[in-house]
Formats: structure tokens, sequence, C-alpha cells
């Protein structure tokens, strides 16, 4: 059986990365993050916690992330990211 990796592990491959960092990049509080993370799947849950990938945080920012909730009751549309 193959060993798990740690998060440390995973961050040190520098494709995903903790939600403070995420937060602190993009300038929005940890609890954004998180539900980006949710909602529009740009993270994953690894040991209980949220680790983001850097690609989707990217597109987000850049405008460039396109969301679908249809079923929800929501519209479909581009993610709308306002930075302070």
């Amino acid at each position: 059986m193959a060993r798990q990796k740690t998060i440390k592990q995973i961050i040190e491959t520098g494709e995903e990365i903790t939600v403070s960092e995420a937060s602190k990049i993009s300038n929005v509080t940890n609890a954004t993050i998180r539900n980006w993370c949710r909602d529009f799947g740009i993270g994953r849950r690894f040991a209980g916690k949220w680790l983001v990938d850097k690609n989707k945080l990217n597109k987000i920012l850049k405008g460039e992330m396109y969301y679908d909730t249809r079923g929800k009751g929501r519209k479909r549309g581009l993610i709308k990211y306002i930075s302070k």
C-alpha cells in the first residue's frame, strides 16, 4: 500500500496552497476562499483542511472561471471577483 502524502508534502509541490495563502493572494477573507472551494470547486478537503488549486484561483482572479449551478435555483455565468 502506498504511503499517503501529508499536507506539507502536497503544498511543497506548488500546485495547491492553504486557505490563508489564497486569501492573502486574492485579498479576501478565509471564509470567502472556503466558500469558493465549496461552491465553485477550486479546492478540496484533505485531512480536514481545504487545499486550494492555484490555477483555478488564478482563473477566478482573472475573471476566466465560469460556474454552472443549474438545478440549484441559481443562474449560470461568470464568477465576478471585485478586488478591494
